[in-house]
C-alpha cells in the first residue's frame, strides 16, 4: 500500500512500513528504516556516511550508521536526514537538516533542525472515518473532535489515515 514517486532511488537493506508515500527525486540509502503511515516529500536525502575518518567511507560499511524513522512521520521536501532516530508523530519542515535524534513529537525545522512546537495531544483517526468525505468536511470533523478550539493544528492525510496534531 505504498506510493513511490518517479526518479526515487531506494538502495538495498532499506525497510519501508505500510501506507507510506515517498515522493519523487528522493534518495534513501542503505540502513534506513521508515515506519508505517509516513510521508517523505520531494527530494529528501537520507545519508548514512558521516565522513567519520575525515572523508568518505569508500564503500566500507563499517563506517556507515543507520537511520530510524518512526510511525506517522512527515518529512518536508528537500530535507536532509543524517543517521539519527526520529520518534513517532514528528513533522520535519521542508529544507531542514536533521543532525540529532528527535525524541519528542512536534514540528522541527531549520539547519540544524530545531524544535518549533511540541504537541500536547495527538489524535489518530483511521481512514474509514473519512471514507467518502471531502477534506473540508474532514477538517471540520477533526476540529469538532477537539472541542472546536485549537491554538494550532496540523492536518496530515496519508493513504490510510488522518492525523491531527494540536497543542
Amino acid at each position: 500500500n505504498c506510493f513511490i514517486g518517479p526518479f526515487t532511488e531506494i538502495q538495498k537493506n532499506v525497510t519501508i512500513g505500510n501506507d507510506c508515500r515517498i515522493q519523487s527525486h528522493t534518495f534513501i540509502c542503505e540502513l534506513v528504516t521508515i515506519g508505517h503511515d509516513c510521508f517523505i516529500g520531494h527530494g529528501v536525502m537520507f545519508i548514512n556516511d558521516v565522513f567519520k575518518n575525515n572523508g568518505p567511507a569508500h564503500g566500507d560499511k563499517n563506517f556507515w550508521k543507520p537511520t530510524q524513522i518512526g510511525n506517522h512521520v512527515s518529512v518536508g521536501s528537500n530535507a536532509t536526514i543524517l543517521p539519527i532516530s526520529i520518534c513517532d508523530h514528528a513533522v520535519i519542515g521542508a529544507g531542514a537538516v536533521v543532525t540529532k535524534d528527535i525524541t519528542t513529537p512536534g514540528v522541527y525545522a531549520g539547519n540544524p533542525a530545531r524544535k518549533l512546537r511540541i504537541y500536547k495531544k495527538i489524535i489518530w483517526l483511521p481512514a474509514l472515518v473519512f471514507y467518502g468525505i471531502t477534506c473540508c468536511v474532514a477538517h471540520l470533523y477533526a476540529i469538532a473532535l477537539c472541542g472546536g478550539v485549537l491554538q494550532l493544528y496540523i492536518f496530515m492525510a496519508t493513504n490510510a489515515n488522518v492525523i491531527l496534531f494540536y497543542n
